[in-house]
């Protein structure tokens, strides 16, 4: 037993593997998320203690002791990995975790409750559709979470919630009090009764009228409720996120009419600490509330076409300290003849501009030009296009990125810097940064950019291209980062070198490296065919990034000729 307690040290590092899906798949009776959760750390316990006696050759079959029974050190090592939720069960389990969890409240403070939700694919379409199920919490997670946030009071607390706005009034005002005055990181994730009807635009036409399970709507009695309830004051609280929409799931069309706004003394009416605030299917009234003043980011989604350029006036004027701002150009409805002859608001502090375009409308290079023309003074302006859900439909990202780039300043057509990582491609220009999917191989001969005017470039090796006749000319390169994603070796084609004449730093980055590469004198061999840029071996500044400090050289080999670098510290 000695031999146990000593070895208890290195369950909380082991137990950080112990996912929630993992915990509740380890029961296979309808057990509660206490019962599966205890099952599931005694389990793991048992299995280490059992290896590691095996490794120093002691005989073992004492079984895995209670968790009741552990050190208090240990026992907050192992718990503070599990979710909020499974904390709360487990405290709910015996009166020695009760006392344990109450007392401590440096547990729970740390963890969000329900950073993410359970989804299963359907066994029908399981690449176009899925079934995603949003569980609100039961009532014991409910009154224990309560109950952690009235015991622990000089604790500031993270707190991520799904909310059901059908409960009963008191118990959302006792909930919204608790969690507005004690939190310092907010997320609410409001919907209604489950469960709704949602309906997934981004599949297959063939499986559009295919309907799944969702999260019911909130109306317009419920936000009434709610909205009461935002007017509690928030001392402490430092980010703020509400939600009542899913980013990826659309509402049907009937039930996107109804526009929910905050109420005009939000938070009291004053928010000292607030620096950043996400709102997403909700909008601002007409007059902007004081505790908005101290923004500094603002991420702001609301209805379809709710959004005009005298709003943006507004939100402007009244949030002097906001730096970063995030928009959705569905939300916009600006009249793109009369809004070119409008300047951009005198003066403000922006210094970022992100704006999402999801090809949800038809003339969205319309608001993307008006949007490129009220934002032009902006220092950084991001255009992110169409994103993932159209990369396995390459006619369809095709055409529509180009509506898109033809109302582009000229100079994106030849950008300064280029990324392309994970079939994803940025490029930036003075300023203005482009985010699109990349499709199929995405080679250097891209017909929207050019290299003429190209300074650094960044891409995986996925993405370098494999053509046999050579790449455009890049006379002003001086950058070019690779990165090695799929393993310890890089190769690329053969051909006619790449003409980069001012190229000055080569890095090649491996991201991910393989088991085989954990050897303090290990040996990372990286292939580097003619295709590489002609003056490579000259670069003034040769980097090998490896991801562990162990990894000390690296091999280039070019023909017959071959080169060990060792790697700078």
């Amino acid at each position: 037993m000695n031999e146990c307690c000593n070895n208890l040290h290195s369950c909380a590092t082991v137990s950080a593997t112990i996912l929630r899906h993992e915990v509740l798949s380890r029961t296979h009776t309808a057990a509660s998320h206490a019962a599966a959760a205890m099952n599931g750390i005694i389990m793991e316990l048992q299995r280490v203690l059992r290896d590691r006696a095996a490794k120093i050759r002691v005989s073992w079959s004492v079984r895995a002791p209670s968790l009741d029974r552990m050190a208090s050190n240990i026992l907050e090592r192992v718990i503070a990995y599990l979710a909020l939720v499974d904390v709360l069960a487990l405290s709910q389990t015996s009166m020695a975790l009760r006392s344990f969890t109450m007392g401590t409240p440096g547990i729970w403070s740390r963890i969000r409750a329900y950073p993410a939700f359970p989804a299963e694919q359907t066994l029908r379409y399981p690449e176009c559709l899925s079934i995603v199920k949003y569980d609100c919490p039961p009532p014991i997670v409910w009154k224990g979470l309560l109950e952690l946030l009235r015991r622990s009071l000089p604790v500031p607390a993270r707190v991520a919630l799904r909310v059901d706005v059908s409960r009963s009034y008191d118990d959302l005002a006792n909930l919204f009090t608790h969690v507005f005055q004690r939190s310092e990181e907010l997320t609410l994730n409001l919907c209604g009764p489950n469960w709704g009807r949602l309906v997934n635009f981004d599949v297959h036409p063939v499986y559009r009228n295919q309907c799944i399970h969702g999260i019911g709507a909130v109306d317009s009695n419920s936000w009434s409720r709610v909205s009461s309830m935002l007017t509690t004051p928030a001392a402490n609280l430092r980010t703020l996120s509400l939600v009542t929409q899913d980013e990826s799931l659309h509402l049907q069309a009937e039930s996107t009419d109804l526009i929910l706004r905050l109420p005009l003394d939000f938070l009291g009416g004053a928010a000292p600490n607030l620096r950043s605030l996400s709102l997403r299917g909700i909008a601002l009234p007409s007059t902007i509330p004081s505790a908005l003043s101290s923004l500094t980011l603002f991420d702001y989604e609301p209805g379809p076409a709710s959004l005009t350029s005298i709003d943006m006036d507004v939100l402007l004027r009244h949030m002097p300290q906001l730096r970063t701002l995030g928009l959705t150009l569905k939300s916009f409805a600006i009249d793109a003849q009369n809004d070119h002859q409008q300047p951009s608001p005198p003066s403000h502090a922006l210094l970022e501009v992100f704006v999402a375009i999801t090809y949800h409308i038809s003339d969205d290079h319309e608001l993307a030009q008006s949007v490129l023309s009220y934002f032009q003074d902006v220092p950084a302006l991001h255009f992110r296009l169409g994103g993932h859900w159209w990369s396995h439909i390459p006619a369809v990202a095709d055409r529509r990125n180009a509506a898109v780039f033809k109302m582009l300043p000229s100079h994106m057509q030849s950008p300064e810097h280029l990324t392309i990582f994970e079939r994803v491609v940025t490029m930036e220009s003075r300023g203005l940064h482009v985010t699109q999917g990349a499709w199929g191989q995405f080679t250097l001969r891209a017909k929207f950019v050019a290299f003429d005017n190209l300074l650094t470039l960044t891409l995986d090796e996925t993405s370098w291209p494999d053509s046999l006749s050579g790449f455009a000319p890049a006379p002003n390169l001086t950058h070019l980062h690779i990165l090695v994603t799929t393993g310890d070796v890089f190769s690329c084609a053969h051909g006619p070198p790449w003409e980069c004449a001012n190229l000055q730093d080569l890095r090649i980055s491996c991201l991910i490296p393989s088991k085989t590469m954990c050897a303090p004198d290990c040996l990372a061999v990286l292939y580097v065919a003619q295709s590489l840029p002609t003056n490579y071996r000259t670069c003034r500044c040769l980097h090998v990034h490896l991801l562990q400090p162990a990894h000390r050289h690296a091999t280039f080999a070019n023909g017959h000729s071959c080169w060990i670098l060792r790697h700078s510290r």
